[in-house]
């Protein structure tokens, strides 16, 4: 085999630096990628963490009260107001059990893919007026008043009631939450040829403009621990933002802070030619406003 010469020499030795350089980069940069992936999982694996702990609270709370009040009805078996009082208490801490019981059942079929939109003929005003009476206990506790101006002239809206029935019970439940004590909640409804439009507006707290591209992250709060004054879980405007996909709308907010938040969500109306099985006004809760208890 012939010598090579100093310039060959120094050619090929300069040629194999190169290429240890490129490998080097390359393993630096899959270094990089495999630490951010790292900080990314436990992110994720503190989030987890974080929701599992609120979802506890979130269940153990209202659960604990059920059992406890349950237990103080034989120390008022013959006191009316005792046991209109408890039955009430009774009653709030069963329908917000019930409520994230079912965001968390729906979360999980959504995450298994299981989830699919059933067609139905929705009363639009009728569903909105149900959801109102739903949660005017909750809004009567902070002196709001919930408020509806449609103008959906329809007697019906082709789209998966039930669905449809959670967002707003989501956007709804959010604007109690985050609203000022004594003001007050819009649902505005507007309807044009085959498109539906509902907006939910509060006069409370606002979301900053940083904020507002986080709050649809699932199991996202943005307060927790010891600084977090509100409730829920963290999936509510997750579950809101996935099932919006599913039935092929898309949602807008607008926020100012300490001026208060409007969520709009636009849906087409389905296809004729798609499942329109049953007429529905929305999912049941475990109690309608003026059952009764017992």
């Amino acid at each position: 085999m012939s010598e090579l010469t100093d310039n060959e020499l120094l050619s090929e030795l300069d040629r194999r630096f190169k290429i240890n350089n490129k490998v080097l980069e390359q393993q630096t940069k899959l270094l990089i990628e495999l630490e951010s992936v790292n900080e990314k999982l436990l992110e994720a694996e503190k989030v987890k963490t974080q929701f599992l702990s609120n979802i506890r609270n979130e269940i153990n709370n209202p659960l604990s009260s059920i059992i406890g009040l349950s237990e103080s009805f034989s120390n008022h078996y013959n006191d009316k107001k005792g046991i209109d009082r408890i039955s009430k208490l009774i009653y709030n801490e069963a329908f917000d059990l019930n409520y994230q019981l079912h965001n968390i059942f729906v979360a999980a079929e959504l995450e298994s893919g299981r989830l699919k939109p059933e067609i139905a003929n929705a009363d639009i005003n009728e569903l909105l007026e149900q959801l109102s009476k739903e949660f005017k206990h909750k809004a009567d506790r902070k002196g709001i008043k919930i408020t509806i101006d449609s103008n959906f002239e329809r007697n019906f809206f082709r789209t998966d009631a039930e669905k449809l029935h959670l967002i707003v019970a989501n956007l709804l439940a959010n604007a109690i939450e985050f609203s000022n004590n004594h003001s007050e909640i819009k649902i505005v409804v507007e309807a044009l040829n085959n498109k539906l439009s509902i907006m939910v507006q509060d006069f409370g707290i606002g979301i900053k403009l940083d904020d507002q591209t986080k709050i649809y992250d699932r199991f996202k709060q943005l307060q927790s621990g010891s600084t977090k004054g509100y409730g829920g879980h963290g999936l509510g405007l997750t579950i809101i933002k996935d099932l919006i996909y599913l039935l092929e709308g898309g949602i807008n907010l607008e926020s100012e802070l300490e001026v208060g938040s409007s969520f709009t969500i636009i849906l087409l109306e389905a296809d004729e030619t798609k499942n329109l099985n049953k007429t529905l006004g929305g999912n049941e809760f475990l109690f309608e406003e003026g059952d009764e208890l017992f």
